[in-house]
């Protein structure tokens, strides 16, 4: 039996929503680099864009350098701004048509410009046109950067996102019939495995700058690891924001200012300083730190299955500890759930301690990414250094007391024992005495006393507490020594 348009229409713009929100989801290789030019941040229209950075893999314990290169169609070149969106509309259709399990989705235009929130116009559907094709034709060469999620392993892969497109004419509201598109097995793969991370729609299409967009979808993973987060400002800018490598730093610094303000206004960056933000740690070398606002990240705090394809483990107080030590220094979520569920907490806490030491030695200068160090030293049981093995060793003994020590410690022993014994002394000298003769004894000691003595003498008579009352004693045994009614030997 045919469906009507009306339910057809209605299953396209249906909202997978979570505590009132719009959630779709965001394939994790896809948000790293830009895939779009800025068109107003370059000043010709290249055919080709280069990204890479250099990362610490966890997998080999060695530094790997990721490239990507994006090469477009003569005819209509690189993916533009509004590509992205379509993209991100293309993976929420297919959640929505068959949740990912066919790389084939049949679909009608009028469906796809209802999920991007576009109007109907003429227009609209061209441009729709024009950004599938530029999809079908665009291809991508990842360089040791796209993880592949099938074997957990960094590979290089080179594919069109879009591997076949069928576009009908006819499939307006009242069409009948319907347009289609592949998604490219690379990719599929991907979206199979659930190398996939939640992504809050309503949020993303209420920006307005493309800078702005692409650090959320960048950002928004990395905030999933960490609440906070540093790059070298140049890197960020250039190899995962989109900037063109024109900008000097001061440039670069204005450019992303206004893009992250509008983040701020929607509470996902917590609001900083530019001093705090931008910061200049060497010589013309700058960094730059982002922190998690209010409102990110929410959806990966409790929930470890947010479409990131973890397994939700329980955890114990002493581990659920161990969990916060290693978020503290920054290993990822899940990768931190995964070590704390399998390992014993014992050699957790040792690589813990290797870490501090390491980094107290300033060993992570020539490491960049010490979270990953620590995550792979945990799976992979490091070898502790010598050097630490005795620090450790010693910290567990005893430390021997100098002999100035023990000198000191002896004289406080006897300085204690002769107090005891005077004090001893003083009571049965104190409980000889009558009433009249203890109150005429109080009274003497009282007058010769000076003004604090005697300031706190009046306390010490007034309250009933053991240190006032002790205070109080001390002052008439005193004072008894000085008559020599006291004798002590």
């Amino acid at each position: 039996m045919r469906r009507s348009t009306e339910a057809c229409k209605k299953e396209a713009i249906g909202k997978k929503r979570q505590k009132g929100r719009r959630l779709a989801a965001d394939e994790l290789n896809l948000c790293e680099f830009p895939l779009v030019l800025l068109g107003r941040h370059y000043s010709n229209d290249p055919k080709t864009l280069e990204f890479g950075d250099t990362i610490y893999d966890e997998n080999t314990g060695q530094e790997l350098k990721r490239e990507l290169t994006i090469s477009g169609a003569d005819k209509l070149g690189l993916p533009r701004d509004l590509d992205s969106d379509v993209l991100l509309g293309l993976i929420e259709l297919t959640q929505l048509k068959n949740n990912f399990k066919e790389a084939k989705v049949r679909f009608s235009r009028y469906e796809l410009l209802e999920i991007l929130g576009w109007s109907h116009s003429g227009r609209s559907y061209q441009r729709l046109h024009d950004s599938l094709n530029r999809w079908a034709g665009v291809t991508l060469y990842y360089k040791q950067s796209w993880w592949d999620n099938r074997i957990r392993a960094w590979t290089s892969r080179t594919f069109h996102v879009i591997e076949a497109l069928e576009l009908r004419s006819k499939d307006r509201a009242g069409g009948k019939v319907r347009s289609s598109f592949t998604w490219n097995k690379v990719v599929f793969d991907n979206f199979r495995t659930n190398h996939l991370k939640k992504l809050d729609m309503d949020v993303y299409r209420s920006l307005r700058s493309p800078i702005a967009k692409q650090a959320y979808r960048f950002l928004d993973k990395h905030f999933c690891r960490t609440p906070v987060v540093k790059f070298e400002l140049q890197n960020f800018a250039y190899n995962h924001i989109g900037l063109t490598r024109r900008y000097d730093t001061a440039q670069l610094k204005r450019k992303l200012t206004g893009a992250l303000e509008e983040l701020e206004k929607i509470g996902f960056l917590k609001p900083q300083k530019l001093d705090e933000r931008f910061r200049e740690v060497a010589r013309g070398k700058w960094e730059i730190m982002l922190a998690a606002g209010e409102e990110a990240g929410e959806e990966y705090e409790e929930e470890e299955d947010c479409a990131s394809g973890c397994e939700v483990i329980e955890l114990d107080t002493p581990r659920r500890a161990l969990l916060e030590k290693l978020l503290e220094r920054g290993v990822h979520r899940n990768v931190a759930r995964q070590l704390v569920a399998e390992k014993p907490p014992e050699k957790i806490e040792e690589k813990i301690r290797l870490h501090d030491w390491m980094e107290k030695k300033g060993e992570f200068k020539r490491i960049k990414n010490p979270a990953g160090y620590l995550a792979a030293s945990i799976r992979d049981d490091y070898q502790m250094p010598k050097e630490l093995e005795l620090e450790l060793e010693r910290s567990k003994r005893p430390a021997e007391p100098s002999a100035a020590s023990k000198r000191i410690a002896e004289a406080e022993k006897a300085a204690k024992a002769a107090e005891a014994a005077r004090l001893k002394a003083f009571r049965k000298f104190w409980n000889s005495l009558s009433e009249a003769e203890q109150e005429k004894l109080e009274q003497e000691a009282m007058a010769n006393a000076n003004k604090v003595v005697r300031d706190a003498w009046l306390r010490a008579a007034k309250d009933s507490s053991e240190r006032l009352q002790a205070l109080r004693e001390q002052f008439i045994c005193q004072y008894a020594e000085r008559k020599g009614l006291l004798s002590i030997g």
